[in-house]
Order: C-alpha cells, then sequence, then structure tokens
C-alpha cells in the first residue's frame, strides 16, 4: 500500500476546486508543489509550507502524482 501523503504532489490551477483540494492535502501534512498563472493565489500556500515555481516545467523531474484543475474553455 503506497501512502498518499509520502508522495510530492504538485498542483496546477489553484481555482475554486483546486485551492480547497491543496488546503485539505496540506492540513494532512502532504508534500504539495504549486504554479498557477495567478502567482498572488500561491502565496497563501507557500505560507502553509507548500512549494512554489515559476513554470510548469521547473517541477516536472520532482514529482510522483500531477494534479490539473484547469477550465475547459
Amino acid at each position: 500500500c503506497y501512502n498518499f501523503f509520502i508522495m510530492r504532489i504538485w498542483f496546477i490551477g489553484l481555482g475554486l476546486i483546486g485551492m480547497p483540494m491543496v488546503r485539505n492535502i496540506i492540513s494532512k501534512g502532504g508534500d504539495v508543489s504549486l504554479w498557477n498563472r495567478t502567482h498572488g493565489k500561491v502565496d497563501e500556500f507557500v505560507a502553509l509550507w507548500a512549494k512554489s515555481y515559476n513554470t510548469p516545467r521547473e517541477l516536472g523531474e520532482n514529482v510522483d502524482v500531477l494534479i490539473l484543475m484547469v477550465t475547459a474553455g
């Protein structure tokens, strides 16, 4: 059994669905790294020990799980 909270999780998209998901993972001790087109949304989570990256490419090789929460339109 793989422990979900040992994995390095990368989130792209901190909108209406992404933000609560990231809050929940962080509150449970998850290791979360973030990238969002609007950098201001990332600041709240960096204060809670999340890692922030300037581009998606910077992080690509350093995660176990990638979660995309972006709109289709």
